[in-house]
């Protein structure tokens, strides 16, 4: 079970930095005057928090639960052994992930045709990284 300060249903981009960051930084500087690459979305999608419990669970075996509770709870969690403005600062960005998101909804189809390769999915990391996870 994971706890957060918003609904399961807020978006957020993933992206696999250690697999994928090579990629978009490859697609920048292959497309420095290439105008769609103005400004280039490292993600290689957005997930609901929803799907990302549903997909660790479906491949991981593992139940994965997203509970939403009060930012003041959600802090208590995280503070000690955070400090509290610490632990307010997270609670803050994941609250900003159920209004304008963090990329503010941006299409990610522009930036993601600028890569040489398909990013690793958050799917395709679980299956990758099956091992180290369990």
């Amino acid at each position: 079970m994971r706890v957060l300060p918003n609904s399961s249903q807020a978006i957020a981009p993933l992206i696999g930095v250690s697999t994928n960051t090579g990629n978009f930084v490859r697609a920048a500087l292959n497309n420095r005057s290439s105008s769609g690459a103005n400004t280039i979305y490292a993600a290689s999608g957005y997930y609901t928090f929803e799907q990302v419990a549903s997909d660790f669970t479906e491949v991981l075996r593992k139940p994965l639960r997203i509970v939403s509770v009060s930012g003041k709870t959600f802090r208590s969690f995280l503070s000690p052994p955070l400090p509290l403005n610490i632990a307010q600062e997270i609670e803050e960005y994941l609250v900003l992930l159920e209004g304008a998101g963090y990329y503010a909804g941006a299409d990610l189809t522009a930036s993601l045709g600028l890569l040489s390769e398909s990013p690793v999915t958050w799917k395709k990391f679980l299956v990758q990284n099956k091992g180290s996870l369990l």
